[in-house]
């Protein structure tokens, strides 16, 4: 079994446990970095709201890189805007997006599929600072 199936399912919430969650939670608990995040009431829930603050504080967090690495977070749009972030994890010998999504909860995608959607796609991939 690999370490990502036993977050796929879990239930999304905007209060409690959103995308950045699920990112600090993997980083911690699978790969013993221990990151904190901003306290939920420093988080904005709408879209335009979360892409500002994603873009004010993703370099105190971490740092842009060329290619992913597992675990790490990777910036998706969402809506035209950079305001989501996922997981980077490698599964059957590809690629894929761990990520918390509204209405879904923790879903798994292939990054090859998420690179030609128009309506989100990849901002970037990031390694956490440590």
């Amino acid at each position: 079994m690999h370490w990502t199936e036993k977050y796929i399912g879990r239930v999304f919430d905007p209060l409690t446990y959103d995308c950045l969650d699920l990112a600090v939670e993997v980083a911690n608990n699978e790969f013993n970095l221990f990151i904190t995040s901003p306290e939920h009431v420093l988080r904005p829930i709408k879209n335009g709201e979360q892409a500002q603050t994603i873009e004010l504080m993703k370099y105190d967090y971490a740092i842009r890189i060329d290619e992913p690495v597992e675990g790490h977070p990777v910036v998706l749009f969402d809506r035209g805007e950079p305001s989501h972030i996922g997981v980077a994890t490698f599964v059957n010998g590809q690629w894929q997006c761990l990520h918390n999504l509204a209405g879904m909860g923790v879903v798994m995608e292939r990054m090859s599929r998420m690179r030609i959607d128009a309506g989100g796609g990849i901002e970037g991939f990031y390694q956490w600072r440590i």
